[in-house]
């Protein structure tokens, strides 16, 4: 009979089996022994017979190569740098260059009295000014006494002009003009004044909407390239599953 170490002789007052006394490795009391059922469970197999489903990981995204964007972004830039760099710009660089042209054929201008010889050069135009009175009538005359008449600028009387002349001297005559009014005039059409402004904003309107007829057809192209892209991933996501 052995001591036990809690004063209990042999085995009989121990609590619970104590290894080497019943057999090493003995199961505890209400636990299945190995390779036993559980009362009303099923025996199932090692690891190897495991039939269990379960997630698996994580699906990995594809790469998926779409249509590029890069046509799309460049029109975007051309057409915000045509609408709100290039037109702007364009507009103020005529309308610069007609005032200076302008300038420059006002201070060429002469001042005479009615019935005086002028001077026609460039592209045959003429205008005269009358300051201090208004004409009916103004005729410029050549050399061969061939007379031409002129027209009042929008209405006004005391403007007149003619397009179309050949280059040389001419007399200019005006009808009904006060003896005291003076006249001037220069080797241009009043139309022009006009024309300066106009064509700079056309030109540049020109610029402008082409400008964001780019850049709407940029944001087209991106979109779609975008919309086309996903669509793709999706369908390779879709294949990548199933």
């Amino acid at each position: 009979m052995s001591n036990s170490p809690y004063g209990v002789p042999g085995d009989q007052g121990t609590p619970w089996p104590q290894y080497g006394d019943n057999g090493a490795g003995a199961p505890m009391q209400g636990m299945p022994m190995q390779g036993m059922p559980m009362q009303g469970m099923p025996m199932q197999g090692g690891p190897q017979n495991f039939q269990g489903g379960g997630y698996g990981g994580p699906v990995a995204m594809p790469t998926v190569k779409g249509p590029s964007k890069a046509p799309g972004i460049i029109l975007i830039v051309l057409g915000v740098l045509a609408s709100f760099v290039a037109a702007p710009i364009l507009f103020f660089v005529l309308w610069f260059q007609g005032v200076t042209d302008m300038t420059s054929a006002l201070s060429q201008g002469t001042s005479f009295s009615n019935g005086g010889t002028v001077e026609v050069t460039g592209v045959g135009s003429y205008m005269i000014m009358i300051s201090g009175g208004e004409a009916t009538t103004c005729k410029m005359v050549d050399s061969g006494n061939n007379a031409y008449d002129m027209s009042p600028f929008q209405s006004d009387k005391s403007i007149y002009f003619i397009d179309g002349l050949n280059k040389g001297t001419y007399t200019v005559r005006c009808e009904g003009v006060d003896q005291k009014a003076s006249l001037s005039g220069m080797s241009m059409s009043p139309n022009d004044f006009t024309n300066t402004v106009g064509n700079s904003f056309l030109w540049s309107t020109v610029v402008g909407v082409s400008g964001v007829v780019l850049l709407i057809v940029g944001i087209v192209l991106v979109v779609r390239a975008g919309s086309k892209h996903k669509e793709l991933q999706q369908q390779a996501m879709m294949s990548a599953m199933y």
